[in-house]
């Protein structure tokens, strides 16, 4: 069943009571990382991680069907910031990023990170680690001042939802 959002509030459910539904805006978030506070300052828009389940197979001589799978793999954590004038934030991740390579206790490489929705959820997203620090483009041949912006990825162990 489909519907537009001018005809959610006469919505029914399958047993004929109404469906209450209260839209997600996309602003309404903020996220923290220990690790990084000068970015998280600046951030101006995360990409929640999809997840999915490896799909067994079980062969047969003239069929292979599908099973659950065993693991659950998750979707990096990405968040787009604006770069601060010094770069501070940027080089905040470069940093990390370096540190993780050569630090003898990766116990302290990984951070974990929190991010708020409606100010009503939480989600923490357990032992969190920057994989990716997207290349910034400079550019002077623009007729609008254009302000510089940067993407990181993050892998993570698992997330788990905290009601606040």
């Amino acid at each position: 069943m489909s519907c537009n959002v001018d005809q959610i509030g006469s919505l029914l459910s399958i047993n004929g009571e109404p469906v209450s539904f209260d839209a997600l805006g996309q602003h309404a978030f903020k996220m923290d990382f220990a690790k990084i506070p000068n970015t998280m300052f600046f951030l101006q828009g995360v990409t929640f991680p999809g997840i999915s389940v490896k799909v067994g197979q079980q062969m047969t001589p003239h069929l292979d069907f599908q099973e659950i799978g065993e693991k659950i793999e998750y979707d990096p954590l990405i968040i787009h910031f604006l770069v601060d004038a010094n770069m501070r934030n940027h080089f905040e991740i470069y940093t990390w990023m370096k540190e993780m390579i050569v630090s003898n206790d990766l116990s302290k490489q990984v951070s974990d990170a929190i991010l708020t929705v409606n100010n009503s959820k939480q989600i923490r997203f357990i032992d969190a680690f920057p994989t990716r620090l997207d290349p910034i483009e400079f550019v002077s041949n623009q007729d609008q001042l254009k302000y510089v912006t940067c993407t990181a990825s993050f892998n993570f162990d698992w997330y788990e939802i905290i009601p606040i």
